[in-house]
């Protein structure tokens, strides 16, 4: 909606535009006179009665500061509940492993660890503990089975080492049912397993062997 004016004494006209009338006429609008009120009361200083009613269109009171601390820390609650994702993994460590007719030795390439624990199960051994804050643990699933009861592991070099007891003896194909890239055998000893392997199975093994 467009007023035109005329300037008594001048030879002017001047424009007036309805610019409210104007978005409304377009459709990209809508009109709220109650909201036109609520401005006009804020501006003139209004009561704490009219403050209270803009909370449903300003938000809830406060400084934009405080609401920002809020987010920055939250309570106890919110602080407690954090998924289980974020929680500190395991890393698998290096293990090196060689082995006669009636043991298998495991070195795990970790120094000095902190925390240690080892559990030995008929076909199964778990190693874990702590280096630098770094928490590692290895389930090893043997391919053979061993008496668990005279397993034993111990510090060598600053290294823990494993001692496992098989039960029967003889030479394995391989240590673990399922292969692992951080399991690999020690070529340190394979003199002298290819020497127990010739004079009793004919085994051969490589060096990326799991």
């Amino acid at each position: 909606m467009v007023k035109v004016r005329h300037v008594p004494g001048l030879k002017t006209l001047i424009n007036e535009h309805d610019v409210r009338r104007l978005v409304l006429d377009t459709g990209k609008g809508t009109g709220n006179p109650e909201h036109l009120e609520l401005l006009k009361d804020l501006c003139q200083g209004g009561g704490a009665t009219r403050h209270t009613d803009t909370n449903h269109i300003f938000g809830p009171s406060g400084s934009l500061d405080e609401q920002l601390k809020d987010q920055q820390n939250p309570g106890p609650e919110s602080q407690g509940n954090s998924p289980p994702d974020s929680q500190p993994t395991r890393l698998h460590p290096q293990v090196r492993w060689y082995q006669t007719l009636d043991r298998v030795v495991l070195t795990v390439q970790l120094v000095n660890p902190e925390g240690q624990r080892c559990d030995f199960y008929p076909d199964r051994v778990v190693y874990s503990g702590t280096v630098a804050g770094r928490r590692y643990r290895a389930d090893l699933g043997l391919s053979g089975t061993v008496v668990a009861e005279l397993c034993s592991w111990t510090l060598k070099s600053n290294q823990p080492v494993l001692l496992l007891i098989k039960e029967p003896t003889g030479l394995w194909k391989r240590l673990l049912r399922q292969k692992h890239h951080l399991v690999k055998y020690d070529l340190d000893h394979q003199e002298e397993d290819d020497e127990e392997e010739a004079t009793h199975t004919g085994l051969t093994f490589t060096e990326d062997i799991g």
